[in-house]
C-alpha cells in the first residue's frame, strides 16, 4: 500500500473510508441487536454447525421442534452473531401473528428492517411499497419466527427471488416441518431439528436459575431438582421458570413441583402439557400480581400507544407497590423489559416483552377464567392525558 501524498487526494480520503467502514463493522459485530436468555446451555454444539455449516452452504435454514424448546433463542443467537455481515437485516418474531394482503405483510416486516443495524424509517414515517427495492442485490439477512403457514415461507422466498444476492442468507423456525417443506423446489429449506435438552444439560440450566453461582445443589434439595428437571421434559423455557420461581424457596415449596408435574402430564395435549406445566409459577403468584401477568400478555404487549411507564401508572393507581410487584414477575422469568427505539421519530420507550408460550397461556388464562383488564383502550388514553396534565 503506497502513501497518499496528502490529505487531500483521492486515494486519502479512500483509504480513510475504507479504515472506517471496517471499524464500523467490528463494532457493530460485537454489539447484540436481540435480547436472549442470560444463559443458553445445550445449544454449542449445534449453533457451532449452523455457523461454520449449514449458514454457509444453504440460503434459506429452518429451525424446528416443539414449543418452548428454545428455537427462537437459537435463531437470535445465530442473527447476533452473522448479522453485522449483511448490509440489510430483520428479524420479524411471530411471523404467524402478522396477516394482511401481501403488500400490507410486507409493510409490517419493513418496519423492522434495519440499515447496517440502524433501523431503516423514511423521512416521512410512511410506507409507500418502494421501499423493498432498496435490498435488492444487497447482502440482505431476515429471519421469520414461528412460521405456521406456507404463505409466509413463499413470501421470504419472494422476497428472496427479488433480492437476486446468493450471499444473503433466510431463517425460518416452525413447529410444523412440514409448512417448510412444501413450498416448491425453489430456494429448498434445509432444515436443523432442535430437541429437547439431555438431561446433564436440562440439569445444568436448571441449577443456573434456583441456585445462582452453585455447579451443584445443595444436599437436601438434589433428589427434588431431579425429580423437577425429569418432570420439564427437557424443555428450556419450563427449566427457566419453574427455577426461577424456586430460587430461594425452602424444601416443602420444593416438594409441591413433583407432585404438580405429574399432574401436568396428564393432560393429552402435548401443548396443554406446556402451558399447564409453566402455569405452576403462575399459580402462586400474589393475586395483584396475576392481574398485571394477564394484562401486559392481552393488552400492553400489543399496544404501542402505552408503554411499560403507562402500566406502571395506571397499576400503581389500583394496586400501589407496582414496583414492587413487578420485580416479582421480572424474578420468575414470566416478564421481561427492555428501553428501545420506537416509530419514525426514534422516541425511546420501555417496553414489555414476554416469550410466545407465556403470552399465549397468559390469554388463555384469561378467557378460562373470564378474566378482563381493567381498564380499556380509550379510558388508559385519558388516564393518561390527565397524569400529563397534572405533571406540568
Amino acid at each position: 500500500m503506497c502513501r497518499p501524498s496528502d490529505r487531500t487526494s483521492n486515494k486519502y480520503q479512500h483509504l480513510k473510508n475504507f479504515i472506517g467502514e471496517v471499524e464500523r463493522r467490528v463494532q457493530l459485530g460485537r454489539k447484540p441487536l436481540l435480547m436472549v436468555p442470560e444463559m443458553t446451555v445445550g445449544v454449542d454444539t449445534l449453533l457451532a454447525q449452523i455457523l461454520g455449516k449449514h449458514i454457509v452452504d444453504h440460503n434459506f435454514v429452518g429451525f424446528c421442534g416443539m414449543g418452548g424448546v428454545g428455537k427462537t433463542t437459537l435463531s437470535k443467537l445465530v442473527f447476533n452473531k452473522i448479522y453485522a455481515k449483511f448490509e440489510y437485516c430483520c428479524f420479524v418474531e411471530e411471523i404467524k401473528n402478522i396477516s394482511g394482503t401481501k403488500d400490507e405483510v410486507k409493510k409490517k416486516i419493513w418496519e423492522k428492517m434495519r440499515h447496517h443495524g440502524v433501523p431503516v424509517r423514511s423521512a416521512s414515517g410512511s410506507f409507500g411499497g418502494d421501499e423493498w427495492y432498496q435490498v435488492n442485490g444487497r447482502l440482505l439477512l431476515v429471519v421469520f419466527d414461528d412460521v405456521e403457514t406456507a404463505d409466509h415461507v413463499k413470501l421470504l422466498k419472494e422476497i428472496a427471488y427479488d433480492n437476486g444476492v446468493e450471499d444473503s442468507r433466510f431463517i425460518l423456525t416452525s413447529r410444523d416441518v412440514s409448512c417448510l417443506q412444501d413450498c416448491g423446489p425453489e430456494y429448498e429449506v434445509h432444515i436443523c431439528m432442535v430437541d429437547n435438552l439431555q438431561y446433564e444439560d436440562a440439569s445444568k440450566l436448571f441449577i443456573t436459575y434456583a441456585f445462582p453461582g452453585q455447579q451443584e445443589p445443595p444436599e437436601p434439595f438434589k433428589l427434588v431438582v431431579r425429580q423437577v428437571v425429569d418432570g420439564c421434559g427437557g424443555l428450556p423455557l419450563t427449566l427457566e421458570v419453574l427455577g426461577n420461581y424456586l430460587k430461594r424457596k425452602d424444601i416443602e415449596k420444593w416438594e409441591e413441583i413433583p407432585v404438580a408435574l405429574r399432574e401436568c402430564d396428564k393432560v393429552a395435549s402435548l401443548e396443554e402439557k406446556v402451558w399447564s406445566k409453566l402455569q405452576l409459577s403462575y399459580d402462586r403468584l400474589p393475586e395483584g400480581v396475576k392481574q398485571m401477568f394477564l394484562e401486559i400478555a392481552a393488552f400492553f404487549l400489543f399496544n404501542y400507544e402505552f408503554d411499560a411507564d403507562d402500566a406502571i401508572m395506571a397499576w400503581d393507581s389500583l394496586f400501589g407497590n407496582v414496583h414492587n410487584r413487578l420485580q416479582i414477575l421480572e424474578d420468575r422469568a414470566l416478564v421481561r423489559s427492555r428501553h428501545e427505539k420506537r416509530g419514525f421519530d426514534g422516541k425511546v420507550q420501555k417496553r414489555f416483552y414476554m416469550h410466545e408460550h407465556l403470552r399465549r397461556m397468559g390469554q388463555r388464562i384469561g378467557r378460562l377464567e373470564g378474566r378482563s383488564v381493567q381498564f380499556g383502550h380509550d379510558e388508559l388514553l385519558a388516564f393518561k392525558v390527565q397524569c400529563q396534565l397534572v405533571s406540568s
